[in-house]
């Protein structure tokens, strides 16, 4: 009797096998956002990498609607960065998305694919979006191509690891 309550003190003690995930959301500070508007206000423009950056600093503050008009003329950019294309198509996407414009988002996630092999990210976000939609099929397969990436971190690109081993919400 007391080996099996020593056994299963160890097991308690033990991590669960199941992944314990913890979704904590981040506050966004106003700064950069701030600083990017008196920018735009004194000088009437940004340059390419700063409008990328203005842009997410929009979709974080929940100005959907401006960063889509921003993103949107991003991505004509053929100077921009290949990598930053492939971020605001997503993000393109992604305020699309909550806007509750979703053929919108699933269009801006599909031209990120112009840009270079899909990336689980942007897989996983077109995988959202059928999920809402309801169509399952659909989503299941867009998050098995997400787990069928594979990892490159050599692109120099964000990346979120948790996009290759699990589903986010």
């Amino acid at each position: 009797m007391l080996k099996l309550a020593k056994a299963k003190e160890i097991q308690n003690t033990l991590p669960s096998s199941k992944p314990k995930i913890k979704r904590v959301k981040k506050e966004y500070s106003k700064r950069n956002l701030l600083i990017y508007e008196k920018q735009l206000a004194e000088e009437g423009k940004l340059s390419l990498r700063d409008r990328f950056y203005y842009g997410r600093e929009l979709y974080y503050h929940g100005e959907f609607a401006r960063a889509v008009d921003i993103f949107e003329d991003y991505l004509k950019e053929e100077a921009a960065w290949k990598n930053d294309r492939i971020e605001a198509a997503k993000f393109l996407g992604k305020a699309y998305r909550r806007l509750g414009k979703r053929e919108e988002a699933l269009f801006s996630f599909a031209k990120s694919f112009a840009f270079d092999l899909p990336r689980a990210e942007v897989c996983c976000e077109m995988a959202l979006v059928f999920e809402e939609k309801e169509d399952l099929k659909s989503a299941v397969y867009w998050y098995q191509q997400a787990l069928m990436t594979g990892e490159n971190l050599k692109t120099g690109t964000f990346f979120a690891a948790e996009m290759h081993i699990i589903l986010p919400k």
